[in-house]
């Protein structure tokens, strides 16, 4: 007999077997549920992991081979990716320097055509007093073509080899300093033959567009001048920030003081065809209003007037090509000046410095065996053994 008031069982009861239909109806509710659950919405920092991923994969091989390799192949192709940096450096560089002689042979160009023009059609240039060979022009009217090649050559030409020459060398410092004054001298020298037609010939001032452009550039150009001696007074002072500033607006005012010269000189081409007499080839000198009220005659066809008219195309035709060549000249070095990049001393030492470092760590670690390397990484005992 069973003891009364007997305490039950805790054991729990045994599972029950599950059939098999059982089971594949809890598999075919299980791949319900996980069909039906709503795909997980992409955050922020998903969506900027893969656009790093895009990133990455749209990177140039060099930088995904520099991501997956080891330091001696990073040194090799940090070594190339340099060589292909210094390739580009080069490059720039020589296609400046072919703008630069490009530019220097426009300015031969201007110069030659400039004193051909001024012999051929106005009588050339002469500093010997009572000069009058019976052509139309005296001593006067031949010192006074001195005035658009002088100042040609000093207003453009100097003028723009002294703002390119802007530099951290010391050379070119020396040479800028030369052009600056020969810029100065050689324009005041010209501005002075002006003067001296003006006083010879009694011709009022400033009663030309010319000559108020060229007031305006002899102020531009002592603004020029005062400013670098400023900067060349204070260059101690001063760090290479402020340094590259101070330097980046002299050229720029150097650049507006070109343009404005460039302007005044092909004014001073206009009004040299407009107010001077072109000598024809029978020693007769007509005026240019006296040729356009003669073509305003009717069945005026003389041999002096076909004579003047033919003259004055030809002296239009080469000044309009002396323009060109001027606005091509002052446009090229326009160009290579903004081009060039100023880099203070220290900073040119201071890169020459890092790269020799560079390119003698680059050939000792080029001369290293890779599989030495690999070898003696294998053979090196692990910083932290795993505990027995």
């Amino acid at each position: 007999m069973s003891p009364p008031n007997s305490p039950p069982s805790s054991s729990p009861p045994p599972p029950s077997p599950s059939s098999p239909a059982q089971e594949d109806d809890n598999e075919a509710i299980v791949t319900v549920t996980d069909t039906t659950t709503e795909p997980p919405i992409k955050s922020s920092l998903d969506l900027n992991s893969s656009r790093k991923r895009k990133r990455k994969k749209s990177a140039s091989p060099s930088r995904r081979q520099m991501i997956r390799s080891t330091p001696i192949e990073k040194i090799k192709i940090r070594a190339k990716i340099n060589q292909e940096n210094n390739n580009h450096v080069d490059a720039t560089d020589g296609l400046n320097c072919l703008l630069y002689f490009l530019a220097q042979f426009f300015a031969l160009i201007i110069l030659s055509l400039l004193a051909c023009w001024l012999i051929e059609y106005f009588g050339g240039f002469s500093l010997i007093p009572n000069d009058n060979d019976g052509d139309g022009y005296n001593y006067v009217d031949r010192i006074i073509n001195f005035h658009p090649l002088i100042m040609t050559f000093s207003m453009i030409f100097t003028l723009a080899n002294s703002i390119l020459f802007i530099n951290s060398s010391k050379k070119l410092t020396n040479a800028r300093l030369f052009l600056i004054v020969m810029t100065f001298l050689i324009g005041f020298i010209g501005s002075g033959i002006t003067i001296y037609w003006h006083f010879k010939m009694n011709y009022p001032h400033l009663q030309s567009m010319h000559s108020w452009f060229g007031i305006l550039t002899w102020l531009m150009i002592c603004f020029y001048i005062s400013y670098i001696i400023y900067v060349y007074d204070n260059n101690q002072d001063l760090n290479e920030r402020q340094r590259t500033d101070m330097v980046f607006a002299v050229r720029l005012f150097g650049i507006a003081t070109l343009i404005i010269a460039g302007t005044t000189c092909l004014l001073g081409l206009n009004q040299l065809l407009s107010m001077t007499n072109i000598v024809t080839k029978n020693s007769t000198t007509l005026e240019s209003s006296e040729i356009e009220s003669l073509m305003m005659i009717n069945n005026s066809s003389s041999i002096e007037l076909n004579a003047a008219t033919k003259l004055r195309s030809q002296a239009n035709l080469l000044a309009n090509s002396i323009a060109m060549f001027m606005i091509l000249y002052i446009l090229i070095m326009m160009y290579i000046i903004v081009r060039l990049r100023y880099k203070p001393r220290g900073n040119v030492r201071r890169q020459r410095m890092e790269r020799q470092i560079r390119q003698t760590i680059e050939r000792a670690m080029l001369t290293i065996d890779p599989e030495d390397e690999t070898r003696s990484n294998n053979n090196s005992p692990p910083l932290f053994s795993p505990p027995t």
